[in-house]
């Protein structure tokens, strides 16, 4: 059986990139990156990395990174 990949906090990949693509569009609606934050469920440091990776990238830029298992 297939199992999502998860973040620290549980969120699946598809979840992580959905959390973005919103914080994105909030912003873009005119919300401050502390409003955002809080819709989002993220912090303010995060949004701000967010807006500036997809300001570089594109949509492309808020794709999930691989995480590393040390197990």
């Amino acid at each position: 059986m297939y199992e999502a990949k998860r973040d620290s906090k549980g969120t699946s990949e598809r979840g992580l990139r959905r959390r973005r693509e919103r914080a994105i569009a909030l912003l873009k609606d005119g919300y401050g990156i502390r409003e955002v934050a809080g819709m989002v469920g993220s912090c303010g440091s995060s949004v701000v990395r967010w807006r500036d990776a997809h300001k570089k990238g594109g949509d492309k830029a808020l794709e999930p990174k691989p995480t590393h298992s040390t197990s």
